[in-house]
């Protein structure tokens, strides 16, 4: 079932859960472990990672964070393992976020340029690392807003209220997809 009301973002029901239509569920978490390959550029003190998924569209928010790893002057590198991967298939990238030495606040440690990596070596010091984590999921290619929402040939339609006139479809059998150039689009009515 696809909801719309002409001020807030479409809604899907599956039957048990309501999401945004189209918008990507944050990651769960990877697994973080010393490396033991001794001296290393990370911090000496706590941390803990976080992941996001990228799409054409925007971001997740950050996922689930990782078990806590303990680096030492000794032994200042960490392997990451287990990076979730997304089943969507228009994640196009995914971003690891890492806390600095025993703090709470995650800062961008670097860019999977693909949706298929699952290990990567942290061996980056906490002055190295970039933007604050996402806290809004703005992975959604969805229309921002409907007010007429139709299905037809295995397709979902919607009627987008911020670009008057703009009439915006998902992909074929994918009322999630609304990001697969292939698949799905847009076109000024």
């Amino acid at each position: 079932l696809i909801c719309c009301n002409g001020s807030d973002r479409p809604r899907a029901y599956d039957g048990t859960t309501v999401s945004v239509l189209g918008q990507i569920a944050a990651p769960g978490a990877c697994t973080a472990a010393l490396a033991g390959a001794g001296v290393g550029n990370v911090n000496a003190g706590t941390h803990s990672y976080k992941v996001t998924y990228i799409t054409t569209a925007g971001e997740t928010s950050a996922g689930t964070a990782s078990n806590i790893v303990t680096t030492t002057a000794g032994d200042g590198q960490v392997n990451l393992t287990a990076i979730p991967v997304a089943t969507e298939t228009w994640v196009t990238q995914r971003k690891v976020y890492r806390t600095e030495a025993g703090g709470s606040t995650y800062k961008l440690l670097t860019t999977i340029a693909n949706n298929t990596t699952t290990t990567y070596a942290d061996n980056i010091a906490d002055a190295t690392l970039g933007a604050t984590a996402p806290t809004a999921n703005t992975s959604s290619g969805a229309p921002s807003t409907g007010s007429v929402v139709a299905t037809h040939g295995n397709r979902v339609f919607l009627l987008d209220e911020t670009q008057k006139s703009r009439l915006s479809w998902c992909a074929l059998n994918n009322e999630e997809d609304w990001l697969t150039a292939s698949n799905a689009g847009s076109v000024q009515v």
